[in-house]
């Protein structure tokens, strides 16, 4: 899984919450005339789009009816969420690992934390008596997540077409920092919205649930990328006289940097 597929996993899942047709409907569109990369080509397909299409219409009208918002959040109360986790799965399963696995639930979680954020401020949207409120705050839902996909993908697809010569230097830089900022910005945008910034709720609630997945995948990809050499110089060995088998030094030195690895991409992205 390249490096680039995590901005599409943090924000598609935040999005789903929001409007999980139009999501699926720009995915699609993207792939199917732009070929913008890191977009599963199932998304790109012409019963996709249509159905996509189809109850992207009926829920940018039903969102604009109150009352009748509020019971179509409850019902996508499971569809998000769903959706969410599909488009995960479909980012990452390129992997025959643990990655579908995480990009799965990294982005069902996103989506139904962005949900439950969306119908509760539905609900205390209804109790005004005029309509207006209603439409405003629809539109304004369609609008960010139509400019929030658009935006990150011109910005990867303009990252792989610049400069093809130097492609593999922009990808050292890219996998160096700018994925951490990116998914970094969904987060944010909900933790505002959960009105959680600059609280204890707020690392209750993202260390386990997205700091600790996201150090275990990158210590997954950590040593998978270590040459063969240095595995067998840090193989499990037998003490003399102890009848026992302990780490070797390399190992417990290569552990280490590992860690510090994760830490740091962590608090530089974080």
């Amino acid at each position: 899984m390249g490096a680039e597929i995590l901005p599409w996993v943090f924000t598609s899942g935040w999005a789903s919450g929001i409007n999980a047709y139009a999501v699926v409907l720009i995915m699609g569109l993207a792939e199917k005339f732009w070929q913008v990369q890191g977009i599963p080509d199932a998304l790109g397909r012409t019963d996709v789009l249509i159905g996509a299409g189809v109850l992207f219409v009926i829920e940018m009208v039903a969102d604009k009816i109150p009352y009748l918002d509020s019971t179509w959040d409850s019902i996508h109360t499971v569809v998000r969420p769903a959706v969410g986790a599909t488009l995960g799965y479909l980012l990452g399963n390129e992997s025959a690992d643990l990655n579908a696995a995480f990009t799965a639930a990294t982005g069902g979680i996103l989506a139904l934390l962005s949900h439950l954020v969306k119908a509760g401020t539905r609900a205390a949207v209804n109790t005004s008596p005029e309509p207006a409120s209603n439409v405003v705050l629809s539109t304004a839902e369609d609008v960010t997540v139509a400019a929030v996909m658009g935006v990150l993908g011109m910005a990867l697809n303009n990252f792989y077409s610049v400069m093809p010569l130097h492609r593999a230097m922009g990808e050292i830089i890219w996998n160096s920092s700018s994925e951490y900022i990116l998914f970094a910005i969904p987060l944010f945008v909900m933790l505002n919205d959960m009105h959680l910034l600059n609280s204890l709720n707020a690392l209750y609630l993202t260390y386990p649930t997205f700091l600790l997945p996201f150090c275990v995948w990158l210590l997954l990809g950590y040593f998978k990328g270590l040459p063969i050499e240095l595995e067998d110089a840090a193989v499990i060995r037998i003490v003399p006289g102890h009848g026992h088998q302990v780490l070797g030094p390399r190992s417990v030195a290569l552990l280490g940097q590992g860690f510090e690895s994760g830490e740091v991409a962590v608090a530089v992205g974080l």
